[in-house]
């Protein structure tokens, strides 16, 4: 689906207009990706450790909780994925929508440290 659309849809006459322009001496990619970089690193950091740090929570709940769970613990393995999974949508039911278009809020802040100190085993 995704294909035949490329394929057959042209493209607004607004990206022909900017594609165009970067091929008579605009600012291309490669530019574009450096004043990135050299404008807003701090940005780039902390995204990037946004990333890892999800990446890393997410490897160890689908790939080694299972694992621990069957190996240390003694579950049997399918019971350890069933576990997983069930956190995992009590996880997803648990996150607060604000009201406006159903986004979710930054601006509970509360709700985020409360959540940090229950992971740990203290009162929120």
């Amino acid at each position: 689906m995704g294909l035949y659309l490329r394929l057959k849809l042209s493209e607004t006459p607004a990206f022909e207009q900017k594609d165009s322009s970067e091929e008579e001496g605009g600012q291309g990619i490669g530019a574009q990706v450096k004043e990135t970089f050299a404008r807003h690193p701090r940005a780039l950091l902390v995204c990037s450790g946004l990333v890892i740090a999800f990446n890393v929570a997410d490897y160890m709940l689908l790939t080694y909780m299972p694992t621990y769970l069957s190996e240390n613990l003694r579950f049997d393995h399918t019971l350890g994925l069933l576990i997983v999974l069930v956190v995992m949508v009590v996880m997803m039911a648990s996150q607060r929508r604000s009201p406006q278009r159903g986004a979710p809020s930054i601006a509970r802040r509360p709700d985020h440290f409360g959540g940090g100190k229950a992971s740990q085993g203290q009162r929120p």
